[in-house]
């Protein structure tokens, strides 16, 4: 039942944002028999993508130390089926079917791993609005200062969100909840409040927060790159800074609850966002969303699947197993 609530959440929001993307435009403007690709930059696009995957694979690694100790190559083989399901559960489900491999694997507790994740989302969002927030505040365009001094208030915010689950105040605050309740809940909320904390202070040093936060950064910078590459195999030339805020608006959209893979608030937030910046015709736009997005789903889709095949697993597993967390 709940996995049907799930995607009928997901399935409104992304018809929501997908009328939202394709209003006011004319497709017959654009003409497949235009589209000639680019072989070169697709494949620095696609290079610089795949690095991406495995600075986050290095990144979580390190994330996990404290946990459990993986090897580099299971760290980038788990993020990449996390990812590759992220495009098929919805509501950003595969990160919880992540979690679920790791304790089947490794025999390690299943939110103390939660928590590891949410601390990677939390960096990836604080990168992100960082970029934003950067590349925002050096635009001409109006209201781009008031856009980035939101996200640098975004930035702060987090920045004391992390804060708060370093020094343990997040787990202080949840067991002073647990009292409003019976003994027996409080046992067993207290077990799951101390291993989910476990996971939020995953990174237990200074120099640690330090690689985590530079880790982040390159992944993101890798990314946004890639879809310069992207934009420049299909013939549209802008400002390769421009793709920063893309990058950001397109991946901060996502959080939205939507169906797999963030179908409809990433093509909208993406081509919105390259419409702000620049005079492209929106037809050209939003085929660039579209191919984009298409080129970050596919083949991480492909490996993530035939990761969990070699594995002797099946998303239909993964999916089961995501439903009884």
């Amino acid at each position: 039942m709940r996995r049907y609530f799930q995607l009928l959440i997901g399935t409104i929001a992304s018809v929501g944002f997908i009328f939202l993307f394709a209003r006011q435009l004319n497709f017959t403007e654009f003409k497949i028999s235009d589209f000639r690709p680019s072989v070169t930059w697709l494949a620095v696009a696609v290079c610089l993508y795949s690095l991406g995957v495995l600075v986050r694979g290095l990144r979580w690694k390190m994330m996990l130390r404290n946990q459990l100790h993986i090897t580099l190559r299971s760290s980038i083989s788990l993020v990449v089926i996390g990812m590759a399901a992220n495009n098929i559960l919805p509501l950003r489900s595969g990160d919880i079917a992540r979690a679920a491999l790791v304790q089947q694997r490794y025999d390690s507790p299943f939110l103390e791993t939660v928590g590891t994740i949410f601390v990677e989302k939390l960096l990836d969002a604080l990168t992100l609005l960082f970029l934003l927030a950067l590349i925002l505040s050096f635009v001409p365009q109006e209201f781009a200062q008031l856009y980035a001094l939101m996200a640098f208030l975004g930035v702060f915010g987090l920045i004391g969100l992390l804060l708060s689950m370093a020094n343990g105040s997040i787990n202080r605050i949840l067991l002073g909840v647990l009292r409003l309740f019976p003994s027996r809940i409080q046992s067993i909320g207290a077990v799951w409040s101390g291993r989910l904390d476990l996971g939020l202070r995953s990174l237990s040093s200074p120099g640690r927060w330090l690689q985590a936060g530079v880790l982040s950064v390159l992944v993101w910078s890798l990314e946004a790159v890639s879809y310069f590459a992207v934009a420049r195999s299909i013939g549209i030339n802008s400002n390769p800074f421009d793709y920063g805020i893309v990058t950001a608006a397109a991946n901060l959209a996502i959080s939205v609850p939507s169906t797999a893979g963030g179908v409809g608030p990433f093509e909208f937030f993406a081509k919105e966002s390259l419409r702000y910046l620049t005079d492209i015709p929106s037809i050209d736009i939003a085929f660039y969303a579209i191919f984009l997005h298409l080129l970050l789903l596919l083949p991480v889709g492909i490996v993530g699947l035939l990761l969990l095949w070699a594995q002797g697993l099946s998303i239909v597993q993964v999916v089961n197993k995501n439903a009884k967390k």
